[in-house]
C-alpha cells in the first residue's frame, strides 16, 4: 500500500503504517499550497525508508518540476522544525531515487545506476 501525504496521521499511526511495509508518497508543495500542511516525512523516515516524492498536479501553480519539489520539501521541513540541518542534500537525493524505487516496489530494476538496472 502507498499512502499519500499522511498529513493527518498521528505518530502512532505513522509507526504502525510504516512497520506494516506500506510506503509514503508526499507532495510537499501541493500540501503547503492547498492546506498549509507539511507532510510528516521526517517522522515517517524514522521508521521506514519507503518514501517517494510526487506531484499532485500538472497545471497548478506549483508545477511538476521535481527539483522544485525537492527544494520545497527540504525548506518546509527546515522551517517547520526550525533546524537547518534537517534534510541535507544527500538525504533528499536518496529519497527521490533509491527510496522512491523501494516505495514503488521497483528497487531491483530502478532507483540507482547499478549495471543490472534500467537507465533513468
Amino acid at each position: 500500500m502507498i499512502g499519500i501525504h499522511l498529513s493527518v496521521a498521528t505518530n502512532k499511526e505513522l509507526k504502525i503504517y510504516s512497520q506494516s511495509g506500506a510506503a509514503m508518497v508526499l507532495c510537499s508543495g501541493s500540501e503547503a499550497i492547498i492546506n498549509g500542511n507539511v507532510p510528516p516525512v521526517l517522522k515517517f523516515s524514522e521508521y521506514s525508508n519507503r518514501l517517494a516524492l510526487g506531484s499532485d498536479q500538472t497545471p497548478g501553480g506549483n508545477s511538476s518540476n521535481m527539483f522544485n519539489k525537492m527544494k520545497l520539501t527540504v525548506l518546509l521541513n527546515k522551517c517547520k522544525y526550525n533546524n537547518p540541518a534537517i534534510f541535507p542534500s544527500w538525504k533528499i537525493l536518496k529519497m527521490v531515487t533509491i527510496d522512491s524505487a523501494k516505495a514503488l516496489g521497483m528497487d531491483s530494476t530502478i532507483g540507482s545506476t547499478e549495471k543490472r538496472k534500467k537507465p533513468m
